[in-house]
Order: structure tokens, then C-alpha cells, then sequence
């Protein structure tokens, strides 16, 4: 049973380069849906979608977990935005209580 190799498939991680800020009226789910619109159902599957640049600062911790969560809908792997002081803000104030 242990005896010979294994062998597992790594993702593949694909990047989603986010810019600007939202604007009134415009949510999370509006910027997953159009990464869905793009990619559609499939556009994940076998991948993991990683969210970065300059974007990003402007979305609050529950904004990200928004579009995480919603990575399901385009069969990724899983979904990741990178570490920041936001994020960082939020853990200092869970370590408090």
C-alpha cells in the first residue's frame, strides 16, 4: 500500500489582476460574476484563482470572502487573496477579544 510513488496534480494558479475601486452601487458578487461571465462554469476547474493587485486594498475582508466563496461557481480549486493590512487589522482585533 506505501510502497511506490505517488503522484498528485498540482493546480494551476491563474491571476486575476484587479484595479480601481468600486464604484456606488457596485458589490463583490458584481466582480465575481463578471470573472464568471468571463471564465464561465469551467473556467476554474482544475485551478486555483489567486486575486491580486492594486484592487484589492479597497475591498474589505468580507468583500474577499464574497468572491472566495463564490470561486466554487467557476469550479476552482480553491480562491486566495494575498495578505495585507487589512486582513492583518481584522486578525489583531479577533486576537483581542
Amino acid at each position: 500500500m506505501g510502497g511506490g510513488a505517488f503522484f498528485l496534480k498540482m493546480p494551476d494558479v491563474f491571476k486575476v489582476h484587479l484595479t480601481g475601486k468600486l464604484q456606488p452601487f457596485v458589490t463583490a458578487k458584481d466582480i465575481i460574476l463578471e470573472v464568471l461571465r468571463i471564465l464561465t462554469v469551467k473556467g476554474g476547474v482544475g485551478r486555483i484563482i489567486e486575486y491580486g493587485g492594486p484592487g484589492v486594498a479597497g475591498l474589505t475582508v468580507p468583500q474577499r470572502a464574497t468572491i472566495t466563496n463564490m470561486g466554487a461557481e467557476l469550479g476552482a480549486t480553491t480562491s486566495i487573496f494575498p495578505s495585507d493590512e487589512n486582513t492583518k487589522a481584522l486578525h489583531e482585533v479577533a486576537k483581542a477579544d
